[in-house]
């Protein structure tokens, strides 16, 4: 895919021809993940023509899973995408839980933030900026996401910075490493979780309603 005039950069032609960034995300290490409590924890949203979030597959072929690195991420990525946020409610507290992934084997990621950026030939406005007036306001992130999915690397993954806070990290796993991700069975409500919110309280300086 080849950038408009002034738009976000996207993947350079050659990326194929050189190695990506990548990580390894250790066997055994965890993960979490916001979802609602009547669905499982490991989820990978169908295949779309329009698919609707960040690193979605844009010909809807392949599928992702979001991941955050800690409870913290999990609550951030799925309640503070309306800015500014100042409140959450209740109800919305007591309608997500939040579970924790264990990865059944490494892990290897592209590492789409720090010198990574760089390396990949982009900014971190791929994991924190939309495209203003597209129809597709993630044409650019989504166009990577095509790019890595189809590299000779064949990596398990995208690893990036959250948008909402970066502080914190997640990861986009595609479904051919869906194998390697397993439900811890530990689903709690986030409602539920004193010492959690207390913390995002505090963090967040959220009032809940």
């Amino acid at each position: 895919m080849t950038a408009p005039s002034g738009s976000l950069p996207f993947p350079p032609i050659d990326l194929g021809i050189f190695s990506l960034p990548t990580v390894t995300i250790p066997k055994g290490r965890w993960g979490y993940r916001s979802h609602e409590p009547g669905r499982g924890a490991v989820w990978f949203r169908p295949g779309s023509t329009k698919p609707p979030y960040r690193f979605d597959d844009p010909l809807g072929v392949y599928r992702v899973c979001y991941i955050g690195n800690t409870k913290i991420t999990a609550f951030a990525e799925t309640f503070l995408r309306d800015l500014p946020t100042r409140t959450v409610t209740e109800i919305g507290l007591r309608s997500r839980a939040i579970s924790t992934i264990h990865f059944g084997r490494d892990l290897l990621v592209v590492r789409a933030y720090g010198k990574g950026l760089v390396q990949l030939g982009t900014t971190a406005a791929l994991a924190g900026a939309k495209l203003t007036g597209a129809l597709d306001p993630y044409e650019h992130s989504q166009a990577w996401s095509r790019a890595i999915f189809e590299h000779p690397d064949v990596v398990d993954g995208i690893q990036f910075k959250s948008s909402h806070d970066d502080d914190l990290r997640c990861l986009a796993v595609f479904d051919r490493a869906q194998s390697a991700l397993a439900d811890a069975g530990d689903a709690r409500i986030i409602w539920e979780d004193t010492r959690l919110l207390v913390r995002l309280i505090g963090r967040y300086r959220l009032e809940i309603i």
